[in-house]
Parts: C-alpha cells; sequence; structure tokens
C-alpha cells in the first residue's frame, strides 16, 4: 500500500535534515585524531598538547614525544555495558632522548602510557558500564571586546590561555588606562612603556604631523607640541618630542630641560641649524586622540614636576621608563618569583606575559576575531601570515587602542556581549583538551625534574608511566564534571535532544548565582540557531538551551 505525503504548507521546503551529532562526533574525532597517520595531524587536541608541553630540554639533554598511537578497544560498547567497565582504547607514545653533548640518541617506542575514553557510534561515552554524554559548553569568546559601561569605554583582549588585557577611557576625566587581569587602573602609556615604545614612538604610532618652515615669515600659531626631537646639525638633541612651545611660556623659565619651552626661546635656539622645518603635531589628530594625548601629557608632567630631568632624551625616556615598568611589575604575578629582578629582567618578564605563545595563547578563534576586527585594511598574503600568530604583537596593541580611540571620537557603536557573535561552543573534544592541559604542564615539570638527575630518559618515562597522565584526570572529568550527564533514555527523541544541549554553566562560564536577566535572556541572533523555547524552568532558565535543527558549528565553534 503506497501512502502519498500531504503538504499543507504554502512554503516548498526540501531541504534535508542535517546529521544531528555531528558536533560531537566531530569534535572528539579532531581531538584524537585516532586514523590519521601521525605525519599528516594538524595541531590541534591531543597532537596540540604534545607539541606545546614537548620537547623538553635539560642542559645537554632533550627529551621529545615523536608521535603517539591509539590502539583498538579491548571490549565491544555492548560488553562494557554488561560488564561495568569503560569503553576505552590503550594510548601509546614514542619517545625519543637525545644527548648533544655525546650525540647519542635513544628511541622507545610504543610505551603504554594508559587508557583515554572513546566515543561510541551513538555520541556517548561509557563510563564503568554507564552511558553519559558530554553537554556542549556556550561561553564568552576569546578575542577582542569592545564596551561602554559605568562611564567608561574599554576594550578587552581576551586570551584563552594567558592574562587577561584591557584598555580604557574614562569619559568624565578624557584619561587612558590599562589593567592587567581586573587589577588596579593605570596609566595607559606605563604599558606602552613597558613593551618598549619611547614617547617619539607612541607620537609616531598615534598622531599626524603637519611642518612648520622656520625660514619664512609664515604666522606661528599660538602653541605647537614637537612631534619628534629636534636635533642640531652635529646630531645633539636641542627639543625633546612632546615639548610645548607657546607664547604664554614668558613667564616661565624656558630652557630646553622644560616640558614647555618660549616660542622666541625656541626661534633662536633653531636659528642655528640649517633645516628649520620642524615637525609638530597636527591640531586634528590631539583633537581625534584627545585621550591619549592627555595621557602623555599627564605622566610626562609628573615626572617633571616631581624630579630634575637630565639635559638628554635618554634622561626624560629613562625616567618615565623607570617609573613605568615598577608601575606595571605590580600588576604582573609572576615578576615576584623573578630570582634576580633588575630593571632588565622586570621588563623581559612583563614582555614575556604577552608575547611569548606559551604563555599568551590567543588560540584560533582569538587570533580570528582580532584579525575580523583590527585587520579590515590588511592585504589577504598578510592575514594569512598572522592567522598563526596565537601571542599578542606590539601591532595588535597599537591597532585595539587607535579603534577605542575611533569609536570614543565618532560615538560608535560598541560590542553587544550577549550576541551570538560574541559568544563560541565547546563540544567535547575542546573540553577534554581543556581537562588534561594542567595534567600536561605537570608531566613536563616530572620530566624536568627527572633529567636533572638522570640523562638516559629512563626515569621520565617511567615518571609519565606512573602519573597515569589520562585515566585519573579524565575518570575525574567523565564522573564529576558539571557537563557531564547521565544519558536521557527516556526515548530516542530526549536522548537526542540530550546530544544536542548546550550549557552556559560548568568551568570558565556561569554560575546559577551570578547569571543576570541580560545572560538568560532571548537575544535576536539566536534566532535560527539557538531555541527560544527549550530551556529548563527554574533556577536554570536560559543557561540551558538547545541547538536549533539546523544550526551548525564551524571550526571556530
Amino acid at each position: 500500500m503506497n501512502f502519498q505525503k500531504k503538504f499543507f504548507s504554502k512554503v516548498k521546503f526540501s531541504f534535508d535534515v542535517p546529521y544531528l551529532l555531528e558536533l560531537q562526533k566531530k569534535s572528539y574525532e579532531s581531538f584524537l585524531q585516532k586514523d590519521v597517520p601521525h605525519e599528516n595531524r594538524v595541531n590541534r587536541g591531543l597532537m596540540k598538547l604534545f607539541r606545546s608541553y614537548f620537547p623538553v630540554k635539560v642542559d645537554d639533554v632533550e627529551f621529545d614525544v615523536v608521535s603517539y598511537s591509539i590502539g583498538n578497544p579491548f571490549y565491544t560498547p555492548d560488553e562494557c555495558i554488561r560488564k561495568n567497565l569503560t569503553y576505552a582504547a590503550p594510548v601509546r607514545i614514542s619517545f625519543r632522548i637525545k644527548n648533544y653533548k655525546t650525540g647519542e640518541v635513544i628511541d622507545r617506542n610504543n610505551v603504554y602510557v594508559g587508557d583515554i575514553p572513546l566515543m561510541t557510534d551513538r555520541a556517548t561515552f561509557i563510563i564503568n558500564g554507564v552511558e553519559r554524554v558530554i553537554v556542549s559548553q556556550i561561553i564568552k569568546s576569546s578575542g577582542i571586546i569592545f564596551s561602554n559601561r559605568k562611564g567608561e569605554l574599554s576594550c578587552k583582549i581576551v586570551p584563552e590561555k594567558g592574562s587577561w588585557l584591557e584598555f580604557g577611557i574614562a569619559l568624565k576625566k578624557e584619561l587612558m588606562y590599562f589593567s592587567i587581569d581586573n587589577k588596579k587602573k593605570m596609566l595607559l602609556t606605563y604599558f606602552l612603556r613597558a613593551m618598549e615604545m619611547s614617547t617619539e614612538d607612541i607620537i609616531k604610532n598615534f598622531f599626524d604631523y603637519q611642518e612648520l618652515d622656520f625660514s619664512s615669515d609664515v604666522p606661528l600659531p599660538k602653541s605647537f607640541y614637537l612631534y619628534e626631537d629636534v636635533k642640531d646639525d652635529e646630531g645633539n638633541t636641542i627639543f625633546l618630542s612632546f615639548t610645548k612651545v607657546s607664547r604664554a611660556a614668558k613667564s616661565q623659565i624656558s630652557t630646553k630641560e622644560s616640558n614647555v619651552v618660549d616660542i622666541d626661546v625656541f626661534v633662536n635656539a633653531i636659528s642655528s641649524i640649517s633645516n628649520k622645518k620642524i615637525k609638530i603635531i597636527s591640531e586634528d589628530s590631539i583633537k581625534a586622540f584627545q585621550p591619549l594625548f592627555n595621557t602623555l601629557r599627564r605622566e610626562i608632567d609628573t615626572i617633571s614636576s616631581g624630579e630634575s630631568v637630565d639635559n638628554s632624551d635618554a634622561g626624560r625616556d629613562e625616567k618615565l621608563s623607570d617609573k613605568a615598568i615598577r608601575k606595571v611589575a605590580e600588576q604582573v604575578r609572576s615578576v615576584s618569583n623573578l630570582s634576580n629582578p633588575t630593571k632588565e629582567n622586570v621588563k623581559k618578564e612583563i614582555q614575556r606575559q604577552f608575547y611569548d605563545p606559551k604563555v599568551f595563547d590567543l588560540g584560533e578563534v582569538g587570533r580570528y576575531k582580532l584579525l575580523i576586527r583590527l585587520y579590515k585594511d590588511v592585504q589577504e598574503p598578510e592575514k594569512e601570515r598572522l592567522k598563526n600568530v596565537f601571542n599578542l604583537t606590539p601591532n595588535d596593541i597599537v591597532r585595539s587602542i587607535k579603534i577605542l580611540l575611533q569609536i570614543y571620537s565618532s560615538n560608535e557603536i560598541v560590542d553587544d556581549i550577549d550576541h551570538l557573535s560574541n559568544r563560541r561552543v565547546k563540544a567535547v573534544g575542546e573540553l577534554v583538551y581543556q581537562q588534561l592541559s594542567p595534567v600536561f604542564a605537570k608531566l613536563q615539570s616530572i620530566v624536568k625534574d627527572k633529567l636533572s638527575s638522570d640523562d638516559k630518559g629512563d626515569s621520565a618515562i617511567q615518571g609519565i608511566i606512573m602519573a597515569k597522565p589520562f585515566s585519573s584526570s579524565l575518570n575525574e572529568f567523565f564522573g564529576t564534571s558539571q557537563l557531564s550527564h547521565f544519558m536521557d533514555q527516556i526515548n530516542p527523541l530526549s536522548e537526542l535532544t540530550n546530544k544536542r544541549r548546550v550549557s552556559a554553566l560548568g568551568p570558565g562560564g556561569f554560575t546559577r548565582e551570578r547569571a543576570g536577566f541580560e545572560v538568560r535572556d532571548i537575544h535576536y541572533s539566536h534566532y535560527g540557531r539557538l531555541c527560544p523555547i527549550e530551556t529548563p524552568e527554574g533556577q536554570n532558565i536560559g543557561l540551558i538551551l538547545s541547538l536549533a535543527v539546523y544550526a551548525k558549528v564551524n571550526e571556530y565553534g
């Protein structure tokens, strides 16, 4: 008997329903890369963990993980359920120990280090005979976000790993500040100097110039600021950049060390120079970037009023730099661990917190967001090159401050924190990666300790096996994590809903007590992506959501 479908809809809808478990399965497959040959594996998931923490070098001995392999499971999923076992596969690692002093290379192949749980075809995990589902997590995306709250315009750079960096403008005072990890706010120029920018560098990066020709009788403005150092024909500095030249300065002692110089003194001083075209900071750029200009002026005024300044650029900039490094060091926790805290070492440590990819990691998502927001005017080849740079660069810092100042001067609309473009989905693969990351950091320190006493590396390998890197950590994750649920087995539909659920709770997410109405509310960007109706009533309302049928999650979540 042939049944014929009858459609009552006026709209012809011919899209096939996509594979609904794709998010879960694809995520865990790309984490394990189980059936991919080692040389073809991409730097993601388990591969990225090994690459991030190895090789370890102690003196002349280098300890490296050459490759890893994941074997076949001992039991089928059905047997695991019957016998109350975990559905898992053995992980074997090949190590290489290289002694640069003697030239000796020792290979240890296929060393068994533990079991890692596998996902079944139904996108579930079997832990001690019980089927569990790891719910995806929806969190604030790493990257850059511009916001306006409580009379402050701010720009936050949020990495996947490392310190949060915030730049802001206090709208009442018209001053710019920075803050690391939400600590005390300080003048932004301190941070720029700690990142090795001089006064002249700051001016050249943010302000435009115009030329005044003092050889002709051009009418001079009442006051102006020097764009760069003014030097005589021998190359000696006469006046420093950002010195104010003013007609109203006659009452002050007008010397070249002053921040304010009388215009007649200035004209006399440069009369012996052959090049009388002097670059000054243009009025338009001062107006456009007024808060930064005020911050720079405030910083230079404090150093001049408080201390006598040497008669050279190095004198002023060195004092400014010393003060800046002292101030920024207060916000960087790792500075207190330095054994020899000289000025140079402290400066290197501050820069390491942002420029070293091992300490500060934007991740693929964070870098992608920075490229979209800060590098709109850049050619494709340059964007492709930047895609693989996961630490912060000086250019990122300059561009983000410029865009913050543009938003300030043009009253542009800031980002909406609750928009889905500023959130992302962390699926099971990424959650397991996050769980294993501190374990691998611990392994790295075990290997360092063992190598210092044993250059053959056998005790280091023994240390890794003894640490059971996968078992203990993953048992805790699958057993007790907020995102690990018993699978809903009322009917096949509730099972599927359970697997496509996204939660804003869990590590790095919100807590029920602290989540406000804005976070829980329906946003227009949810349309067609997250179901606005299906959410539990009670304290979890709006924090646990479900993906819409046709919603897809891309590689960036």
